[in-house]
Formats: C-alpha cells, sequence, structure tokens
C-alpha cells in the first residue's frame, strides 16, 4: 500500500479576514492497482467430468479483499465463491470486486468438447491413481491447477513459461481432482486425477 502525503493548508477566518494558518501533514492511504487475469479464458468441459472455473484466476491489488459474484449470460446468479463448479457449456461470467468498490469482469466461455479435444489428443498424466510424483506427457503446460471436488483449488504449478513434466501431489488428502493443464499459447487440457 503507497502511503502519501498530503500538505493541507488550514485557514481559520473571522469577518473575512484570515487570521490564522497552519500546515497539517495527513498520510493518504492508496490502494496497488487492482487487477485481475486468467491464465485462458476459453476452456473446454466434457458434459461427464465438468470443470471448475476461476481455478487459475491471478487477483493483484486493490484493497486486498473481495467479493465474488458468478452469473450466466442470462444474469442468473449462480455462486458466489471464487470459483465455480460447471458440468455444462455456456458463457459464464465472474465480477470481483474490492472493499472500495473497484470492480474486474472475467468472462469463461465454456464448449462442449470433449476431454480428447482439449487435451489435443495425447495427454498422459501417469501414474494415475497416484500418491506422489505425477508425469505429464503429451501436453506442454507450462501451468497447472489441481482442483478438489468441491471447487477449491489444491495446488497451483506455476514454471514461467517453462514446460512442466512433474508434479508432486503426496500433501493432497486421497480422492479425485481435476487437473487444469495449460499451455505457453493458452491452450487448455483436462484430466482427472485420484489420489491414492
Amino acid at each position: 500500500m503507497k502511503r502519501i502525503f498530503a500538505t493541507i493548508a488550514v485557514l481559520t477566518a473571522a469577518a473575512g479576514v484570515c487570521r490564522a494558518q497552519s500546515v497539517v501533514r495527513m498520510p493518504i492511504e492508496q490502494n496497488p492497482l487492482f487487477e485481475v487475469s486468467a491464465n485462458h479464458v476459453n476452456v473446454s468441459a466434457s458434459g461427464d467430468n465438468g470443470i471448475t472455473l476461476g481455478a487459475d484466476l491471478v487477483i493483484k491489488g486493490g484493497s486486498g479483499t473481495y467479493s465474488y459474484r458468478w452469473y450466466s449470460s442470462a444474469d442468473r446468479e449462480l455462486g458466489n465463491e471464487p470459483t465455480l463448479a460447471v458440468g455444462g457449456p455456456g458463457i459464464y461470467m465472474l465480477d470481483i470486486t474490492d472493499t472500495c468498490d473497484c470492480m474486474q469482469t472475467v468472462e469463461f466461455n465454456v464448449t462442449n468438447a470433449g476431454v480428447a479435444d482439449i487435451a489435443y489428443g495425447s495427454l498422459v498424466l501417469s501414474p494415475n491413481p497416484s500418491d506422489g510424483p505425477v508425469a505429464v506427457d503429451g501436453f506442454d503446460a507450462v501451468q497447472i491447477a489441481v482442483v478438489g471436488m468441491s471447487g477449491r483449488m489444491e495446488l497451483l504449478v506455476d514454471r514461467s513459461g517453462y514446460v512442466i513434466r512433474e508434479f508432486d501431489v503426496s500433501d493432497l488428502t486421497r480422492g479425485q481432482y481435476i487437473v487444469t493443464l495449460s499451455d505457453s499459447e493458452g491452450h487448455v487440457a483436462v484430466a482427472r486425477l485420484i489420489k491414492k
């Protein structure tokens, strides 16, 4: 948070005559620039597996406290959590507002392409099920988001443009997860992973 000092001259006037003047230094708090970005905004989901939207959002600046509003293209309210699990195609919008009423909107266009289409043919996560390292083959992911069935992101691996060949799930609890992989060109692959 930036602190800016403003100098304010205080004048006391009586009958139109300036009788006293004093300078008061007052700190003014200014929040950093409020920015929201997602690695991808066009995602695909199969009707069987579904997908969690918002898991890859990066929110910077603002007041640091945010509220969320998910809605459909028909302006139907869908939720107020940071992520939204969807099972079908459609256009989904997310308004993110900080406590100073600054707002950013992100749009997600979900098609009903199958997982094979999303993965561009050859994505393999192995071993699956796994209780430790998971190898990524057939997709040059630079970011991997692992989301639990509740919609909460449990793991985010981002190598700043370098291809990720392996990630570790040993710290996750047993269960099923949706793994969203993004490449450097904005293509997205989605797979289901079981942590044993």
